[in-house]
């Protein structure tokens, strides 16, 4: 080997080490997390509530219906607009046990037995969602609960974020959150996961903290009744009929 031939080969060995080490492109990065990456799980958002208000029971990771809370029935008589929905919920549970409602078991929601005269008409809307998208949907159980208490059809506004904005719903008026006060039977929008999320207020507890009933929300296809508060960066607001 020449001198001459020295600094070539050292050249070269430059140039071959900057080609190794050079940094990866962002986008092929991101294509490969996003391979390897599972999906997040939807949990919902936690909050610490007033003294002495009814705080919904952590989901359990390894065991997800171990200390779900229930919906307990109510009598309807007392005066309180919720309770024909938890009662509603209440009944799809006892119905498809353990409350998750899916393809496989789509027949259970048959036997529903909430005293209603539209109730078949009511679990259309819950047999086509789960039909459709082989579990019960959030917007599904929606539809379902404002057709049960309302006495309303929602219009079809695709997924649960967008009902947020959907002109096609001129019974309803959205209220942004932090705008207005919530009250049991609005319907609350989360822009969460890929679809956002959309439930049912049965209880209201103070101006921040209320209680929903809901389906398919951490939990695939489950029908319960769980405890939000509008600090939840999340919250979009709520729908409210005129």
């Amino acid at each position: 080997m020449t001198k001459k031939q020295i600094p070539l080969i050292f050249i070269l060995f430059l140039i071959l080490a900057n080609i190794h080490y050079l940094p990866k492109s962002p986008v092929y990065a991101q294509i490969k997390l996003g391979i390897l990456t599972p999906p997040p799980t939807q949990i919902p958002y936690n909050y610490t509530p007033p003294p002495g208000q009814p705080t919904a029971t952590p989901i359990n990771v390894e065991n997800p219906l171990l200390n779900d809370p229930s919906p307990t029935k109510t009598q309807e008589n007392t005066g309180i607009p919720g309770n024909k929905i938890i009662n509603f919920a209440a009944d799809i549970r006892q119905a498809c046990p353990p409350g998750i409602v899916n393809f496989s078991n789509k027949d259970c929601l048959l036997n529903i037995k909430t005293e209603a005269a539209n109730i078949k008409d009511v679990i259309d809307k819950l047999y086509f969602s789960t039909l459709s998208y082989n579990y019960l949907q959030c917007v599904g159980f929606v539809n379902g609960a404002v057709l049960l208490s309302l006495k309303d059809n929602l219009y079809d506004c695709g997924n649960a974020r967008d009902y947020a904005n959907c002109p096609e719903l001129k019974n309803y008026i959205f209220m942004e959150n932090y705008t207005g006060v919530i009250k049991v039977n609005d319907i609350p929008v989360w822009d969460t996961g890929t679809y956002g999320h959309i439930a049912y207020v049965v209880k209201k507890y103070d101006n921040k903290n209320f209680q929903v009933a809901e389906a398919n929300f951490g939990i695939s296809g489950l029908v319960r009744t769980y405890n939000y508060t509008v600090d939840d960066p999340r919250l979009m607001g709520w729908l409210r009929k005129k």
